[in-house]
This record gives structure tokens, C-alpha cells and sequence, in this order.
């Protein structure tokens, strides 16, 4: 960490280079850093963009937020942690295909336990529904690496539950910058999710027979759980509408759609950690916690 006189020494290198894209009314120089507060004098975006590559040769990142008509730069050391080791997420990638398989082939009346060789009947169900949720966090690390965040490659989390995982997070090894990169990385994942899911669920919907209405379709699990409209519509659009007594038995595929799209939907709930706290976040900043409590 820098003393306080290093720091005021670099506030006024950092000065010369703001010359021509802020208006500098405030400068505060604390241990926890540097802070320049005034008017910019181009838009925030172009600003922004000057700063991070003048800013790169000192090693430092800025953070740019706007209140109450006042621009305030926070200059902050750029963080070099050290690497990930991608041996431990293909630990858990592959504990996660194996806890899928699991399900899966159980969702088709096989006990891996009692009988292995049969695993292939878990194949649909896990295939699908790794699929989406690696579709889901690679949205979330390509629009960090498009934004220069840096992050780390894909955790998926075994556990035994109903579907075999508790789903799969990366983990951001840098700042995010602004709240436009922050709306994009967050935003991504529940994208690339949501069109993975629907078309899980549009191909296992397709392959799906129409039975008789009985105790057969307790193996769809969506009638032990609940629909969703996106559901209802799509399977009027493929199957038409249902004649009186009949219902469609949802194959593994398509349970693992509508797996997607309820993790999707839990995903963007406005709060916390998730995907929707961090969108909310970028759009509303301090607002977020009020909102989340309503």
C-alpha cells in the first residue's frame, strides 16, 4: 500500500492526464486511495475508455459513478490474483456429469448403484442440462473477457439433489469497471440460458409422446412441480392443442428445458449474489436494496 505522500504525488500526475476529459473541483487523498470529483467534459463513455488506458501504465483501474450532477473517479490499484487451477473445475465438471447421470438414468427407472452398465440411460438428461448451464456461465465469461474483467473458467457444484446439481458459477478476479459492464456480464448468463433451455425444451417436446392422462406422467415432472406459460405456449406450438384426457409425458430432454428455465426465472430475482441483484445494481445503483426489500 502506498503512504499518504506517495498518494498525493500521483493525484497530481493523475491531474495532468484528467486536463482535457474532467473538470477537477475536489480532490480527496485518503490510505484507501484517490478520488477526483468535478464535471467531465465528453460523455462518460469516451471518458471512461481514455482513462482505462491511461490508467494502464500506472497499474491502476478507474471507477467512474455519476451523483447528484457530480462525476466522482475513484482511482484503485489494479488486482493481480494469483491463478486459478483448472484441474479443480474439471474435478467438479466431472463429479457434476456423474451426479447428473445419476438422476437422469433414475428419472428412467435405473439404479446406477445396482446397475452401471446402464448409465447411458442418464446421457439426455445430464448432456442437456450441463449444456444449459455451461451455455448460461460462458455467456457471463465471454462478456467479462469482453469487457476486460478478468474471471475464472466455470464451477459446476455436485449435489444431490432432484436434478443432481446445485448449478455453476465463475468468479470475477478483477473489477468490474462501470455499471454498462456490470449490466452486460450479469445480463449475458440469464440470456444465453434462457435460449438453451427453450430449445432443450422445444427438441425434448418434440420427442415427447401424448399419453393418456394418469399415473404415467408422474415420471414428467413438470405436473409435480408446476408450469410456466413460456411451457404452455411452446407445447401448443409443437404438439397443438391436447385432446380431453391426454397430456404430454415431457422426455429427459425437455425436463431438462424446463429445469433451465425455472433456474432462470429463480436466477433473476432482483436480490443478493444473483443475476438480477446485479442487473438491478446497474440500473438503479443504492436503489437496489429498497427495491430487493419491496
Amino acid at each position: 500500500m502506498m503512504r499518504t505522500d506517495e498518494l498525493r504525488l500521483l493525484a497530481l500526475q493523475l491531474r495532468v492526464l484528467l486536463e482535457d476529459l474532467m473538470v477537477v473541483d475536489e480532490t480527496v487523498v485518503s490510505r484507501r486511495g484517490i478520488v477526483f470529483r468535478g464535471a467531465l467534459l465528453s460523455p462518460p463513455g469516451q471518458v471512461f475508455s481514455a482513462l482505462r488506458e491511461r490508467l494502464r501504465r500506472f497499474d491502476l483501474v478507474p471507477m467512474l459513478s455519476h451523483r447528484r450532477d457530480v462525476y466522482e473517479l475513484r482511482v484503485l490499484s489494479e488486482v493481480h490474483p494469483a491463478p486459478s487451477n483448472p484441474l479443480i473445475n474439471l474435478l467438479l465438471f466431472a463429479l457434476t456429469v456423474a451426479s447428473t447421470l445419476f438422476v437422469g438414468a433414475a428419472r428412467e427407472g435405473v439404479n446406477l448403484i445396482d446397475h452401471p452398465h446402464q448409465f447411458a440411460a442418464g446421457i439426455p438428461f445430464a448432456c442437456s442440462i450441463i449444456a444449459i448451464l455451461g451455455v448460461h456461465e460462458f455467456g457471463h465469461y465471454l462478456m467479462s473477457i469482453y469487457h476486460g474483467v478478468r474471471a475464472t473458467l466455470p464451477y459446476f457444484i455436485p449435489a444431490p439433489t432432484i436434478i443432481g446439481t446445485l448449478g455453476a458459477v465463475i468468479k470475477t478476479k478483477s473489477y468490474i469497471p462501470d455499471r454498462k459492464s456490470l449490466l452486460d456480464i450479469g445480463a449475458a448468463g440469464p440470456l444465453c440460458g434462457f435460449v438453451a433451455a427453450c430449445a432443450a425444451l422445444a427438441v425434448g417436446l418434440y420427442r415427447s409422446d401424448v399419453v393418456d392422462l394418469g399415473p404415467l406422467l408422474r415420471r414428467t415432472g413438470v405436473e409435480e412441480f408446476g408450469d410456466s406459460l413460456i411451457v404452455y405456449l411452446m407445447s401448443f406450438l409443437i404438439k397443438g392443442p391436447l385432446p380431453e384426457g391426454k397430456a404430454i409425458m415431457l422426455n429427459p430432454v425437455g425436463f431438462a428445458g424446463w429445469v433451465g428455465l425455472l433456474v432462470t426465472a429463480f436466477n433473476l430475482m432482483p436480490v443478493g449474489q444473483l443475476d438480477g441483484g446485479h442487473v438491478l445494481y446497474s440500473l438503479v445503483g443504492r436503489f437496489h436494496a429498497v427495491i430487493a426489500r419491496g
